[in-house]
């Protein structure tokens, strides 16, 4: 069983690997332009609290990239929890985002990520819901992938102070402030510099990402008075406009032909794979990470 499985890329891998599972997929907003491949694929258009009854003995729950968008997690893991049978699994996947704030990125606490669900307090979670970690990996320092096991009914008293980390992760999150606020100031100095040196040779100011990651970083006062323009690679946001800014959403082709341009880039954990890609675009671009 599948707990928001979007475009259900997840389920016809896991199906190409073992042709007899059946997979069902509970998701609020499934991919309108999925077609299931296999019969074995069952998508229900629903949030996972309205279908309690879907759970049975032997079922293993999958859900990758859900659990940290939840507004109530504990509620919501101990309702799918009584449904459990002593022996059921739960295979997730969630960002890591301790190391996301360590690394100051800016997609780590926002409209999305509303709490901040680290390693420590998941532990805590899976063992006050009565599951026991079978095995963990990590992704690089992107992803946690867990592997539990339920051997028990919601039934734990655990006391308080086991998840005391309030004055460590406060601290993070203030130096993370700091250090995002000296980032503005000094990004706002390379845009002037740049424009002033450039001016007459129709160079072109942009920021990566028509996402929390530019949002972010004008909400704390990057000046786009001199930019152009936001470039991303979703064809869904190409020729609109950003949301909170009176910046259009261009595509990184605007920087081919020889175009000369300085791209603001802050995209976390994705920073070396679009850098990548825009020094590929065009070999005139100058990159502030």
């Amino acid at each position: 069983m599948k707990w928001g499985g979007s475009n259900a890329r997840l389920a016809q891998l896991c199906i190409n690997k073992e042709h007899n599972l059946i997979w069902t997929i509970v998701e609020p907003n499934p991919g309108p332009l999925y077609q299931a491949l296999s019969s074995n694929i069952k998508i229900i258009k629903s949030f996972i609290e309205d279908q309690p009854d879907l759970l049975s003995a032997g079922s293993t729950f999958v859900h990758s990239h859900v659990l940290e968008h939840l507004y109530e997690p504990l509620t919501t893991l101990k309702a799918i929890t009584k449904k459990s049978k002593r022996g059921d699994k739960m295979i997730f996947s969630v960002p890591n985002l301790y190391k996301y704030l360590k690394n100051n990125f800016v997609n780590t606490i926002n409209f999305e990520h509303t709490y901040f669900i680290t390693e420590k307090v998941l532990d805590f979670l899976m063992d006050k819901l009565g599951y026991q970690i079978i095995e963990k990996q990590y992704y690089q320092e992107h992803s946690i992938f867990y592997a539990v096991e339920y051997t028990d009914h919601f039934n734990k008293i655990i006391k308080k102070d086991s998840l005391n980390y309030y004055f460590e992760y406060k601290k993070l999150y203030l130096d993370f402030i700091k250090n995002i606020k000296n980032e503005v100031i000094k990004l706002n100095t390379v845009i002037k510099n740049y424009v002033h040196e450039e001016k007459s040779k129709n160079a072109r100011v942009f920021i990566f990402g028509a996402h929390i990651f530019s949002q972010f970083l004008i909400n704390f006062g990057l000046k786009t008075k001199n930019v152009d323009g936001i470039i991303d690679n979703s064809k869904n946001k190409i020729g609109k406009r950003l949301y909170g800014t009176d910046l259009n959403v261009m595509s990184p082709d605007v920087l081919r032909n020889g175009t000369k341009a300085l791209v603001i880039l802050k995209a976390g954990q994705y920073q070396s794979e679009i850098e990548d890609q825009l020094r590929q675009i065009s070999k005139q671009v100058t990159i502030v990470t």
